[in-house]
């Protein structure tokens, strides 16, 4: 939502639903390419992409980092 409302406070999109729209499909890397940036912008889309690349690795990360220290995946116990 917060690309979205970048997207909408920079006047990318017409309105946010299309706004949130391209975000979602950017930050999950699907990229369908049925609605487009103008060409000035087609970096930012690509960091959006990039940003979630590396929320989605830090976050899968840091789940299992705490799984095994306190979850149901403590070490030794499964494994």
């Amino acid at each position: 939502m917060l690309w979205a409302g970048l997207y909408r406070l920079l006047d990318i999109f017409a309105d946010f639903e299309t706004a949130l729209y391209f975000s979602t499909i950017t930050f999950s890397t699907v990229g369908y390419g049925d609605i487009v940036p103008a060409h000035a912008w087609r970096v930012l889309a690509a960091l959006e992409g990039v940003n979630a690349f590396l929320l989605i690795g830090w976050s899968t990360a840091y789940l299992i980092a705490a799984g095994t220290r306190i979850g149901p995946f403590k070490a030794g116990e499964h494994f």
